[in-house]
């Protein structure tokens, strides 16, 4: 073999390594980025120690994992005892409220009733976990300003957290033509959660009023209320109210150009069963924006933390 054919063979290979280098380079990044964007099913950290950083007992402290996109994921924490009284589906009249922050953490605490409060016989539809425990109002927060939690509990009442997650980005709603209310100078919009062998037992429905204004460089946010017409198992009834105001940030804008944007109300999310839907009922002029969560991995009970 001539020393430029010798030459030319080892430069061959080492263009081959440095191809295949590559190639495995990208696939282990590609790998890794696949693993780092999947939420750890326990990656929730806990510390049920709580009395070490001056907070009461029967205190959990979490702190959320990271997650690829923060405004996708909602973290939901629900007051739960067992039932006790077999037969029945029962809740309980609590909640977790906020109050000031502690540590530099957000810090909830349970306000309620520890007993269970008994609302009908259990009939043959109902899931099972119904009738083995009694829940209390659940709080959803979003991962957005929430990484670290402290939530302090009463006696003999326990906590249960689960992760949710957005189904797609948030849609814009047509006037719907089926619904059970009507007010003049509305128009009614109805949202149905998914239903179906594979879909999930319930859903989060984000419901996002919104209006097209011109306005100058500051952030606007619309005023508004929603106020409950009905609520049944199969649908759930608002009319949502605004004088189509706003308010502002103060900057200082450099002229006065206004430009059209499209400025929303903070919203509300309402829990739903399968199949089940919400009705808003709308000024005209305005438009309904929503966006769905489903579960994100199981609902786990925490044992005490004593």
């Amino acid at each position: 073999m001539t020393v430029t054919r010798f030459i030319r063979v080892a430069s061959r290979s080492i263009l081959y390594g440095l191809m295949l280098l590559l190639l495995w380079g990208c696939r282990a990044s590609r790998e890794a980025q696949t693993e780092e964007a999947q939420l750890p099913s326990e990656g929730t950290m806990l510390t049920y120690d709580a009395e070490a950083v001056g907070f009461p007992p029967h205190t959990f402290i979490f702190t959320l994992p990271l997650v690829p996109s923060i405004e996708e994921y909602r973290f939901e924490l629900t007051p739960i005892r067992l039932n006790t009284t077999p037969g029945t589906v029962c809740r309980m009249n609590g909640r977790l409220v906020s109050t000031e922050q502690r540590d530099s953490l957000n810090y909830y605490v349970y306000d309620g009733e520890a007993d269970p409060i008994t609302s009908k016989v259990y009939t043959h539809g109902a899931p099972p976990i119904e009738t083995q425990f009694c829940y209390g109002e659940p709080l959803l927060l979003p991962f957005r300003g929430n990484r670290r939690v402290a939530v302090t509990m009463r006696d003999s009442v326990r906590l249960g957290y689960r992760y949710w997650r957005a189904v797609g980005a948030p849609q814009e709603a047509s006037p719907s033509e089926t619904y059970t209310q009507t007010k003049e100078g509305f128009l009614p919009y109805r949202i149905t959660a998914p239903q179906g062998s594979d879909a999930a037992e319930d859903y989060y429905i984000e419901l996002i009023p919104s209006k097209l204004m011109k306005v100058d460089c500051n952030i606007h946010t619309l005023n508004g209320r929603f106020e409950l017409l009905r609520e049944s198992t199969a649908t759930l009834s608002y009319t949502f109210h605004s004088d189509g105001t706003t308010l502002s940030t103060k900057m200082g804008c450099p002229d006065d150009t206004l430009e059209e944007k499209l400025i929303r109300h903070p919203g509300i999310i309402v829990r739903r069963p399968r199949g089940a839907a919400v009705e808003v009922l709308l000024p005209k002029g305005f438009t309904l924006r929503y966006r769905l969560y489903a579960p994100e991995g199981a609902f786990v009970l925490l044992a005490s933390p004593e």
